[in-house]
């Protein structure tokens, strides 16, 4: 877009704009018939195509000669200065290459490499959370109350025993009685244990 509107600028609509070459932050649009320019209105032209697209706030624009290999015109657009050199005179008709460096363009790729990690870092994040949560939910497929004694389900918050489809229905003293063995598996429980744990002061 921008090589063809300079060569509109110039007077130019017909030859063609040769592919554009990246190297790093810069581009490089060759042409393929030679043009004379005006920085003005060639300034102003590459200015309004860049600001319009929003590729760059702070870029630089040269006009580098073919034979010469040397900066023919140049100018740099940035946040503290916007200078355009050489106004009202003429560059003769010659072969140029305009090369376009976007000095932000480093910068832009860093806080999106940055955000992409920061992204990355949250979705682990949240997965590790939701499989923690569910973890805890979900013993054997039932939520954390629910504990497994050999082929019998014990829900202590419903105080239910299951074993497949039959449910036994326990008082609050068998499932707090059956918890607390099931707390101490292997072990031989006292009987004053027991009558505090299980009874406290009702005795």
């Amino acid at each position: 877009m921008l090589g063809h509107q300079v060569l509109l600028a110039a007077g130019d609509s017909s030859s063609l704009v040769k592919p554009v070459e990246k190297i790093g932050d810069s581009y490089r649009i060759r042409f393929e018939a030679e043009f004379g320019f005006q920085p003005d209105s060639i300034a102003s032209v590459i200015d309004s195509i860049i600001g319009a697209t929003r590729i760059s706030e702070n870029y630089i624009v040269e006009f580098i000669s073919c034979d010469s290999q040397k900066v023919a015109y140049g100018y740099e657009v940035n946040e503290e200065a916007d200078v355009l050199a050489c106004r009202g005179r003429e560059y003769p008709k010659a072969c140029y290459v305009l090369v376009i460096t976007l000095l932000d363009a480093s910068s832009n790729e860093e806080r999106s490499n940055s955000l992409l990690v920061i992204a990355l870092i949250v979705g682990l994040v949240l997965i590790v959370i939701a499989m923690l949560v569910l973890r805890r939910k979900s013993i054997d497929g039932k939520d954390a109350h629910v504990i497994k004694l050999g082929r019998f389900l014990f829900d202590r918050r419903n105080m239910e025993l299951t074993l497949k489809e039959e449910r036994i229905e326990l008082t609050s003293k068998e499932s707090d009685l059956l918890y607390l063995l099931f707390g101490s598996v292997n072990e031989t429980v006292e009987r004053d244990d027991i009558l505090k744990s299980v009874w406290g002061d009702d005795g």
